[in-house]
């Protein structure tokens, strides 16, 4: 299905699961419905100043960013795009 922007929804609706969220900062949990060979992962603050990245080579993956309290965006970038997330951590 296409917009009148000609933009492929399909490609918006990707699914990609973070928890827990909110959650203490030290660990998170990724998991990839549709994983690809390799993908990114970014957390930026609200600043957009990277506090973490890590390749990711599994659907599933546990990352430790050990971030303090805040609110933060994570990232996936995978081959067809950049997937964006809210992460809030207490």
């Amino acid at each position: 299905m296409q917009c009148n922007l000609g933009i492929n929804i399909d490609k918006i609706d990707f699914n990609f699961t973070v928890f827990p969220n909110p959650n203490d900062g030290n660990y998170i949990n990724l998991f990839v419905k549709d994983f690809y060979t390799h993908a990114a992962v970014v957390i930026y603050n609200t600043l957009g100043q990277v506090l973490y990245s890590q390749e990711i080579n599994k659907p599933s993956t546990v990352i430790k960013p050990n971030l303090p309290s805040g609110s933060y965006f994570i990232q996936l970038t995978i081959q067809n795009g950049k997937f964006t997330k809210n992460l809030l951590v207490e």
